[in-house]
């Protein structure tokens, strides 16, 4: 004879460890945001016109509520500044060149937490 025996226990035991793990990778995957944006940052301040200290000092990166993490200038005419020309691109070509090392880096730093 063979029996399946249904236990809905087991299920709410399984579906908790899955938000554990969930949380767990979440949690990896903003921390090594976070390092890639302070990676990248200073690439970034490297790429600010020279005569733009204002622009410079404006610049830093954070965390917020619904990113894993910010790079920013918060200078009045830093969006200006920024699209002036290809060459302005502080902040866009530093993130471009850093992407896909930047995602390796995160993917692998989930897949290292969950094992």
């Amino acid at each position: 004879m063979i029996k399946f025996e249904f236990d809905p226990k087991s299920f709410e035991r399984v579906e908790t460890n899955m938000q554990r793990l969930l949380r767990e990778m979440e949690r990896a995957a903003i921390e090594e945001a976070q390092a890639e944006a302070d990676r990248i940052f200073p690439a970034s301040q490297a790429s600010v016109p020279v005569q733009a200290e204002e622009l410079k000092a404006s610049g830093r990166t954070r965390k917020e509520k619904d990113a894993a993490a910010v790079i920013e200038y918060t200078a009045p005419y830093a969006t200006r500044a920024h699209e002036l020309s290809s060459s302005a691109k502080f902040l866009q070509n530093p993130l471009i060149a850093a992407a896909g090392s930047a995602l390796s880096r995160i993917r692998r730093a989930v897949k290292n937490k969950v094992g």
